[in-house]
């Protein structure tokens, strides 16, 4: 999913459950989207307006937003998306999550999303959700059964709050307050071991993404680093990606892909590409119509385009 800078969107890649078809009244003039998400089948608008629209695979419900969510009285304000649920953040701090709940992944934790303990970001997983509170700690629920809600001891503590969390299938990835990274869960093929000299005082990270299998990070600097499961090639980011001349203003990981935004509004893909899910369409990214915010799901790519 990419959110171009007029606020309308454009999708590509696996289609087969209409995860690509944009409603009519997403992305107009009238009713611009200001951020998307996507999970596996499905992709998920948050409007400028402080509504949410989901389309695609609804299987489990994870299209049917509740009722009084999205309206000017309880306006959203982040949306994550999972393979089967769908999680928002409201502009109270609070959080509402809907669709497949097998494993308790749609249970918010007592006392999570309070006035007293309000919530500042969210993130989703295969069968688990996240949530980063404004005071820098980190909360878990949902399946744990590779300790992917297992949150270390020292990380979203006084002295070492959390700014940011991404959601693999089983790991889970948090950015820390001093540009560091800390991973946790399922560490299959490596997705959990952050590389030498990433998230140093030196190195610091400033945003994270979590594909199925792999972790992504943009450095402070518009460089980008993969790591973990590369059998399609989602970690080799590639040649001219995040140099000094091209610098990555944001990233995002799919299943088995990823995606870039630049600074110059371009978007980049690499790695899984056999639905067309890193085959950016014609004209999108260019400096007549920049993109802004991309998102990434199992087999396709979301972008909201600039204003």
């Amino acid at each position: 999913v990419a959110v171009s800078a007029d606020g309308s969107v454009t999708c590509w890649g696996g289609n087969n459950d209409g995860q690509c078809d944009v409603p009519i009244q997403v992305g107009t003039a009238k009713n611009p989207v200001a951020s998307a998400a996507a999970g596996y089948f499905h992709t998920v608008a948050l409007l400028a307006d402080g509504s949410v629209v989901c389309w695609g695979f609804n299987g489990s419900g994870q299209c049917d937003v509740p009722e009084g969510v999205g309206t000017s009285e309880n306006p959203v304000d982040r949306v994550a998306g999972g393979p089967r649920h769908t999680v928002a953040l409201l502009a109270d701090g609070s959080v509402v999550c809907w669709g497949n709940n097998l494993i308790g992944q749609c249970d918010v934790p007592s006392g999570i999303g309070t006035p007293e303990n309000p919530v500042s970001n969210v993130a989703a997983g295969s069968s688990h959700t996240v949530a980063v509170l404004l005071d820098g700690s980190i909360v878990c629920w949902g399946s744990n059964d590779f300790g992917q809600c297992d949150v270390p001891s020292d990380v979203g503590t006084p002295g070492n709050p959390v700014v940011g969390a991404a959601v693999g299938y089983l790991h889970t990835v948090a950015l820390l307050s001093d540009g560091s990274i800390a991973c946790w869960g399922w560490n299959g093929s490596g997705r959990c071991d952050v590389p030498s000299g990433i998230g140093t005082p030196a190195n610091p990270v400033a945003s994270i993404a979590a594909g199925g299998s792999h972790t992504v990070a943009m450095l402070a600097d518009g460089t980008v680093a993969c790591w973990g499961y590369n059998n399609e090639g989602q970690c080799d980011v590639p040649t001219g990606i995040g140099t000094p001349a091209n610098p990555v203003a944001s990233v995002a990981a799919g299943n088995r892909h990823t995606a870039a935004t630049l600074v110059d509004g371009s978007v980049a893909c690499w790695g899984a590409n056999f639905a067309g899910q890193c085959d950016v369409p014609r004209g999108i990214g260019t400096p007549e119509n920049p993109v802004v915010i991309v998102a990434v799901g199992g087999e396709h790519t979301v972008a909201a385009l600039a204003d």
